[in-house]
């Protein structure tokens, strides 16, 4: 009975877990990485971005003086 139930599961639902597979493979080995790539280049700009600051309030300080 459960051998019958499973092949009609597969038979009913089977295409759905073929896409669901390969969307968390995809989500695995393609979305994760590049998520990760984008966080860290946001991170370097914002850096960037406030060394920048930093080095605009160093030349406005250096007029003053």
């Amino acid at each position: 009975m459960y051998a019958q139930a499973i092949i009609g599961t597969f038979k009913s639902q089977g295409p759905q877990y073929v896409i669901n597979i390969y969307r968390w493979f995809k989500s695995a080995l393609y979305d994760a990485p590049y998520r990760l790539w984008l966080d860290i280049e946001l991170e370097r700009i914002l850096i960037e971005r406030h060394l920048s600051d930093l080095e605009d309030l160093e030349k406005e300080d250096i007029k003053i003086n």
